[in-house]
């Protein structure tokens, strides 16, 4: 009797065990499938938009030689960017690091001056 009610068991188990596997692999399937729809379409999106984009600055610079404004090309071709000649302003620490070396420096020729002083009096 024992070995019927442990066949019965183990067959529902196998039964049930597969089906839910069944399942989870048909799920995991629609999430991939929905996660690479989605990927492609953010990719469409993101043509579409670029498109757009070059559409309206095509327009704007239509509108702008119609105008006689100058376009985006001509206004940095005569303007240089004035931050590429501007020199870095020094910031405090660097200026106390200048200072410090400055000061070791004639400390160190103090020092050699005293050393060749002293060594022609020695002599």
């Amino acid at each position: 009797m024992n070995e019927i009610g442990s066949n019965i068991r183990q067959f529902f188990r196998s039964l049930f065990g597969s089906r839910v596997s069944e399942v989870l692999e048909l799920s995991l399937l629609q999430t991939r499938s929905d996660f690479e729809q989605r990927l492609q379409d953010k990719d469409a999106v993101i043509a579409e938009l670029r498109s757009e984009r070059a559409q309206l600055m095509s327009e704007l610079t239509l509108y702008r030689l119609r105008a006689g404004l100058p376009t985006a090309s001509q206004l940095t071709a005569k303007k240089q960017p004035s931050f590429l000649f501007d020199t870095p302003q020094k910031t405090s620490w660097q200026l106390a690091q200048e200072q410090h070396d400055a000061e070791n420096a004639r400390l160190d020729a103090e020092e050699a001056l005293a050393a060749a002083q002293k060594k022609e009096a020695t002599q």
